[in-house]
């Protein structure tokens, strides 16, 4: 993809999110569910400061060469902190809005035994 394409795609994805309340909402929602699901904290002022980019527009902001310039051999320093690792338990997805939770059961009890009558003697 060419790089002016690629520059005119994530800012028509930014101007549908800014512009439909519900897409953003819900995109804002998805992150902030994926973040807890690997036990990351996420303050809502971050959440909603977040500003999609492709790699092109943030290196052109912090004078740094373009990506495409770059030589194949320079190791390329991170923008941000490098994320944590994935905890080791994989996340459980949510169930479908079809599926409702099944409580868990009641531990079996031994029922209990009904007193006899008495037989009176014949």
């Amino acid at each position: 993809m060419e790089r002016e394409e690629t520059l005119r795609e994530i800012a028509a994805l930014r101007h549908n999110i800014y512009i439909n309340n519900r897409l953003r909402l819900e995109f804002l929602a998805s992150i902030s569910k994926l973040l807890r699901d690997y036990g990351i904290s996420a303050e809502d002022e971050l959440l909603s400061s977040l500003i999609l980019a492709v790699p092109d527009e943030l290196s052109a902001g912090n004078g740094a060469p373009p990506t495409s310039t770059l030589s194949s051999r320079e190791p390329v320093p991170p923008l941000a902190p490098m994320p944590p690792e994935a905890p080791d338990e994989e996340p459980v997805p949510p169930l479908s809005p079809e599926q409702e939770p099944v409580p868990p059961l009641a531990p079996e009890e031994e029922p209990e035994e009904e007193p006899v009558p008495p037989v009176a003697p014949e």
